[in-house]
This record gives structure tokens, sequence and C-alpha cells, in this order.
């Protein structure tokens, strides 16, 4: 039932074409919305008066305990998953995910490259 009415609610705002509406449309949509819902336009504005502003009450909230800390923290992620952030714990994109050969010519473990011309 509580589907169907919430249904009901999107239908008439949608009627507005807009996302956001001003205070004679909001009165409009309530007068629409009570047509359709059978009620007193007036019974119903009360009702959403009394509902108050809207705010963040019951949403979910950060946690605080220690297992939330420890899988965000990069520092102590080991294996490939610590080749993924850099000492900031800012993620390093396809590189820290992708092996990426390199294709320069250089041997593994040459400590010189892009010295020749310099020396010559």
């Amino acid at each position: 039932m509580e589907r169907r009415s919430q249904l009901q609610t999107q239908l008439c705002f949608n009627k507005h074409k807009s996302k956001t509406i001003d205070f004679d449309t909001f009165k409009k949509y309530v007068e629409d919305l009570a047509n359709t819902k059978k009620m007193d336009p007036e019974e119903l504005y009360n009702k959403l008066l009394g509902c108050g502003a809207p705010g963040t009450a019951g949403t979910t909230q950060i946690s605080k305990t220690g297992g939330v800390d420890r899988m965000t923290d990069t520092s102590l992620y080991t294996g490939a998953h610590k080749e993924r952030f850099d000492e900031s714990g800012k993620g390093k994109g396809i590189e820290g995910r992708e092996y990426v050969a390199d294709t320069s010519g250089y041997v593994t473990g040459y400590k010189d490259k892009d010295t020749y011309d310099k020396k010559h």
C-alpha cells in the first residue's frame, strides 16, 4: 500500500514538469494530490506542514568501529592491493591495477637508462 502511495505522489509531482517548484505550484500540487487520495486539500496541507522541514535524521552514519578503519587505511594493505595506492592513500588508477610492461628496449634492472646521450 505504501508503494502505491509513493507512486501516486510521484505522478502528481511529475505533472508539474519540474524537479523544483515554487510555493504557488506546491499548493496546486497538494490540491492535485488530495484529489487523487480523495482527501480535503486543507487537511493534507496541514499534515505536510506538521511533518516539519526535511532533514537527515535516521540516515546511515559513518561507522566508527575499528574494523572499518582498518579496511580503509591503505597503509595496511598488502600484496597486489598495496601497489594500487601511493603513500598518501590516493589511488594510482590503471597503473596500480595492471602490470604495464617497459617497452623502452632496456634490460630489466639497468640503472643508467637515458644517460648515453649525456656521456657522449
